[in-house]
């Protein structure tokens, strides 16, 4: 026994270096298996808040929907809230995008919809736009002021030619730097210049909803119910849209445990 001892000692005297760099080796390692995937939580954590507290709140939406199936979508029992958003036309300029869309509450709500200033659209020429928008067409106005700008139906057929409309600015929507370095912007109008400018056959929704008690299953699951309740009012999955990234970071997928795993 003492042999073997002693022979221990020797080879490990004889392998000191060898023997300290394979400790130090394993530390490290150690230390790297520890840190990659704490950082990488630290790290997806911060962007699954960050999607909480900035991405709308609705689960899935469906484009193109008539009023008929716009109301049978609101009854369903495996609806719990649900808004409606209508592209009214656009707001012609040759260097930006600008939507013209009617929006209820229910629709700003789920979207996160805010004002820095006034109040959302209620009369026929009520006009909420961000100062971004205003500016491309220089033109600088208050809450109250009347302005005209260049609109365009959008119809069955495509867009419509452009008109001067004339609008009464109610509110102002907040400018984001996206939107400005983009030249992409939204301007809300009413649910009366909507039903007034749109044929009341050609008015189509986008039908934004939350599903009830979704915080209790996975991903699978509410995607599952939300394909399901497309089907049974013939919606096409292409015009199906799930908010894919806000339910990841609120809802549990099992897709993410396999990859960890």
């Amino acid at each position: 026994m003492k042999t073997v001892t002693k022979t221990a000692i020797a080879n490990m005297k004889y392998r000191k270096s060898k023997n300290i760099l394979t400790g130090i080796a394993v530390f490290l390692t150690s230390i790297l298996l520890f840190l990659v995937p704490a950082i990488g939580f630290i790290n997806l954590d911060i962007q699954m808040e960050t999607i909480k507290r900035t991405y709308p709140t609705w689960h899935a939406l469906f484009r193109s929907v008539d009023a008929d199936t716009a109301a049978g979508l609101m009854a369903h029992h495996d609806i719990e809230t649900g808004g409606l958003r209508s592209d009214v036309g656009v707001l012609y300029h040759d260097n930006a995008d600008i939507t013209v869309s009617s929006m209820d509450s229910t629709a700003l709500a789920l979207t996160r919809g805010e004002l820095s200033e006034g109040t959302f659209p209620k009369q026929e020429d009520d006009l909420a736009a961000s100062k971004g928008m205003l500016k491309e067409f220089g033109i600088s106005a208050d809450i109250g002021d009347k302005v005209t700008l260049p609109f365009q139906r959008s119809l069955k057929d495509g867009i419509d030619f452009a008109e001067e409309k004339e609008f009464t600015i109610c509110g102002f929507v907040p400018d984001h730097e996206l939107n400005l370095k983009s030249h992409t912007y939204m301007a809300l109008v009413s649910d009366k210049f909507l039903k007034h400018e749109i044929p009341k056959k050609e008015i189509r929704y986008r039908f934004l909803f939350r599903i009830p008690g979704a915080d209790g299953q996975t991903t699978d699951m509410v995607e599952e119910q939300i394909t399901a309740i497309g089907r049974s009012f013939h919606i096409p999955e292409s015009d199906t849209h799930i908010n894919t990234d806000y339910l990841l970071a609120n809802l549990k997928d099992p897709s993410f445990f396999l990859a960890i795993a």
